[in-house]
């Protein structure tokens, strides 16, 4: 009889760890099919900076154990969302805990799938609620069933170790919003201009824009200056920075005793203590469309002789960007001082304004530019994106959420005498008042045309205040507005300056 109830009660363990084994597994391929059969699925579509809090606020509503990474790229190693080698298509699966408040009605203790699409950038935020027949953003679809996601045997980095799933395949799909750098009226005079203009960009078909409306997130992105190698120590030579001893308080505590902050500058130097400085009016004056700015012709005006007869390299983003629609509002005030009502004067150049000593490279995403920057052919496809080369004098925006990856040599610089990367994260002198050039973070939805659901809608609002939550880890190039350490916010409209 004893060793009957024995048996029966190692039977049941074996019965409970298998429960809890099948309850607490991450989820396949096929499991992800089934939830967004059952509707429980997100389209996300737009910017890719925020794409590492996203994933942590989306994360944090799993049950342990339950979540899978997938992805549209050939991975080869681990890796996080985020990281450049997982690529623009990813998604998120895993069994939504029990004990929120917020979720959509009947998602908590149910699988579900955030499918996200970074490709085009912030402006698929908006145009990626197109109809279906117009679509132009690839998502990941049918992860088990016409399609094969592969187990790659890599895990993320972020301690979790959550298996993902490469070469997913995917397909063209409506997006049900997203997010992005800015609001979709920054966009405005995009879609309003002639069809055959160069800055003309398709608005969403089958959609009323005026029915798209944009949260702010309490989350802000700093955006900043980079340059050239060859360019970054012209300008360290022009501003006699080699060989000085240079001071910078890079934790703001009114001294510079701390490691890093008296450096005995070499040329090339990195470091904020040893940057050299460009103002906002200077990178304007390069940014701007005047032909006969002394600016589009060398480089001279900045750093004297040296820069005699330098081609002057431009490395943007195309008006698709939320990186350059920052960087026009902040440095051009584009679109709201109406630079359109001018007889169809567009403020920034592009590339149809260059010309033998001015350059300018539009580029789809910030690999492109970063590319156009380094002077390198960092994605391998035996060109280098705007022609440049490796002793070439090239400047451009980007959002401070980039370090270096292999291969690229370019560097950021001070902007008004601010450093954007005081800090390892990037984002102190930004949060605490001192370094103005950042966004706030906009979620772009369409519940009155019906193109965000109910559902979807609900997940959205509990998804963007957890994404502001100062319980989530510290994020590289993004600082939230509820940090009592930070100065200032735009109230949601980033055509405002800092207040408190």
């Amino acid at each position: 009889m004893q060793m009957k109830q024995i048996a029966l009660a190692v039977a049941a363990a074996a019965a409970s760890l298998s429960a809890q084994t099948s309850v607490h597994a991450s989820l396949t391929p096929a499991q992800a099919d089934a939830a967004i059969g059952a509707g429980r699925v997100v389209y996300n579509a737009g910017a890719s900076a925020p794409t590492n809090i996203t994933y942590e606020a989306f994360i944090r509503m799993c049950q342990d154990g339950t979540a899978a990474v997938f992805t549209h790229a050939n991975l080869g190693a681990h890796a996080t969302p985020g990281d450049a080698v997982l690529g623009n298509n990813l998604a998120y699966a895993c069994k939504l805990r029990t004990d929120l408040t917020g979720l959509p009605t009947g998602w908590g203790g149910n699988d579900m799938v955030f499918v996200t699409s970074v490709e085009g950038g912030s402006i698929n935020s908006v145009v990626g609620m197109s109809t279906n027949a117009a679509q132009q953003v690839n998502f990941l679809n049918n992860f088990g069933a016409t399609t094969t996601c592969v187990n790659s045997g890599f895990t993320t980095t972020d301690g979790r170790a959550l298996p993902i799933w490469r070469s997913c395949g995917r397909g063209k799909l409506r997006a049900h919003g997203g997010f992005s750098d800015v609001e979709r009226q920054l966009w405005n005079n995009n879609f309003t201009a002639d069809p055959a203009a160069s800055d003309y960009v398709a608005p969403p078909a089958g959609v009323t824009l005026s029915q798209v409306s944009a949260t702010a997130v309490n989350a802000y992105q700093p955006f900043a200056l980079a340059v050239s190698n060859a360019l970054y120590e012209a300008l360290q030579t022009a501003q006699g920075i080699p060989g000085s001893t240079r001071y910078y308080d890079l934790n703001r505590d009114g001294d510079f005793a701390d490691l890093g902050e008296t450096v005995l500058c070499l040329l090339g130097n990195a470091s904020p203590a040893c940057q050299p400085n460009i103002t906002k009016r200077q990178y304007a004056s390069i940014t701007n469309n005047n032909p006969a700015s002394p600016t589009k012709t060398d480089w001279a005006w900045l750093v004297g002789t040296p820069g005699i007869g330098q081609k002057v390299n431009l490395c943007r983003r195309a008006d698709t960007s939320g990186t350059q629609k920052s960087s026009e509002m902040y440095f051009l005030g584009n679109p709201v001082l109406r630079w359109a009502d001018r007889a169809g004067a567009r403020p920034a150049a592009n590339s149809v304004d260059s010309t033998a000593s001015f350059n300018v490279f539009e580029g789809s995403g910030t690999g492109n530019a970063k590319e156009c920057l380094s002077g390198v052919d960092l994605n391998n496809n035996g060109t280098v994106d705007g022609g440049t080369t490796p002793a070439s004098w090239s400047i451009g925006v980007l959002s401070a959420e980039n370090t270096w990856g292999p291969g690229e040599t370019w560097k950021y610089v001070k902007l008004d005498g601010v450093a954007v990367n005081e800090d390892s994260l990037h984002v102190q002198s930004s949060c605490r008042g001192a370094y103005d050039f950042a966004m706030q973070l906009i979620l772009h939805r369409n519940t009155a045309g019906g193109v965000t659901p109910a559902a979807v809608n609900t997940f959205y609002t509990k998804l963007v205040g957890d994404m502001a939550s100062l319980s989530l880890p510290a994020i590289t190039g993004i600082w939230r507005g509820a940090d009592t350490a930070c100065f200032g916010g735009k109230g949601g409209n980033n055509a405002q300056v800092f207040t408190r």
